[in-house]
């Protein structure tokens, strides 16, 4: 997979499902979705340094349009670069504001590595986050206990 695509996928891999299944259903009608940011207060929740705090910022940096929040919180491997993020940051931003604010359900740590499980527009998910020198970064996403795949683009 190409480098690029992982960069969008980091973001809008965790809500891409939610968004193909809201419009599933017999009765086929269109349904129209309000954006909304995540309050402040939800990110403030948890102390500075807190692995949930980095993973709500990343999530909030994809909701404000900031390419650069969300590239400081990936590690290497999804190869993402703000360049990169700018293309596709209009379409994350409305993927994101879409599901509005993300509910940390429980928090996992074991040294330098945690998983928090997140209930986000309908969905529940595992993100991976390792820490080092700049912080906790996201490294993983799971949906199911596997590696989230959606529309060919693949969590690291």
């Amino acid at each position: 997979m190409r480098r690029p695509a992982r960069a969008l996928a980091a973001v809008a891999a965790a809500v891409l499902p939610v968004l193909f299944a809201a419009g599933c259903g017999d009765d086929r009608a269109t349904k129209v979705v309000v954006g909304r940011s995540m309050p402040a207060e939800q990110v403030q929740r948890y102390a500075p340094g807190h692995p949930a705090r980095a993973l709500l910022e990343l999530i909030q940096g994809a909701q404000h349009n900031d390419p650069a929040a969300i590239v400081s919180r990936l590690t290497p491997q999804w190869g993402a670069t703000p360049e990169r993020l700018a293309e596709a940051m209009p379409r994350i931003t409305r993927l994101t504001q879409a599901f509005g604010t993300p509910h940390v359900l429980a928090v996992r740590r074991r040294g330098g590595r945690a998983a928090v499980d997140l209930r986000w527009g309908g969905q529940r998910g595992t993100f991976i986050l390792v820490t080092g020198r700049r912080g906790w970064r996201l490294a993983r996403i799971l949906v199911g206990g596997h590696r989230l795949k959606i529309a060919g683009l693949e969590s690291p």
